[in-house]
């Protein structure tokens, strides 16, 4: 959540590792900036999405003023779904990223929430195909409350979720991530230990959400 010590961390991390800090919210922006070939597609999509979205809006209020046949429900466009991008994209956007010399001793993924897809699902699913053979560390940073719902000391828990009351959606979430993680890293596991025999190093990565 907000506010639990993900960026602080993430940036201590990165100071005694040197590893690179991904945040995927700004990963389309690092593309642009970047000049990389995925960001100039993204943003072509993103535009093309702009512009179906105006004429979704037009053809609502046009139909709107029309009487509604009978069982007739006109519902308006979602502005939020004509901002997501393809899963295709968002992975070639984070693989542009990885590639680079910054994150070549390892990354830190601080915050995998993004306006450009629909939930965590997408990063978690992107991530775990680009760091294919990678070791991954989960962590979730949580905040604690005391009896009357104030806001203590945060508190990291890893691999589980330890008391801490969340929503039924976000539980189900954390565990289908944490799920994911433990299944990659069990793959990871034996193709570092491969990777060891043919003298080979793997990088250690970290989520922090």
């Amino acid at each position: 959540p907000p506010g639990s010590g993900k960026t602080f961390l993430a940036k201590e991390l990165n100071k005694q590792h040197r590893r690179g800090i991904i945040n995927m919210n700004e990963l389309l922006e690092w593309n642009v900036n970047n000049q990389t070939e995925i960001g100039e597609k993204a943003t072509k999509y993103l535009e093309t999405q702009r512009q179906a979205l105006e004429v979704a809006k037009a053809e609502f209020e046009k139909a709107s003023k029309k009487k509604p046949k009978k069982g007739e429900e006109l519902k308006p466009p979602v502005e939020e779904e004509y901002q997501w991008i393809p899963y295709e994209i968002v992975e070639q956007l984070l693989r542009a990223r990885f590639n680079h010399p910054e994150c070549n001793v390892g990354v830190i993924f601080d915050n995998l929430a993004c306006s450009y897809y629909k939930n965590e699902f997408v990063a978690i699913k992107a991530i775990l195909n680009v760091l294919e053979g990678q070791i991954i560390q989960l962590l979730l940073l949580k905040n604690q409350k005391d009896e009357n719902g104030i806001e203590i000391i945060p508190r990291i828990t890893l691999d589980k979720i330890n008391g801490v009351k969340t929503t039924e959606e976000q539980q189900q979430l954390d565990r289908s991530i944490v799920n994911s993680v433990k299944a990659k890293n069990k793959k990871g596991a034996k193709q570092s230990s491969q990777g060891a025999r043919d003298g080979k190093q793997q990088d250690l990565s970290l989520i922090h959400i």
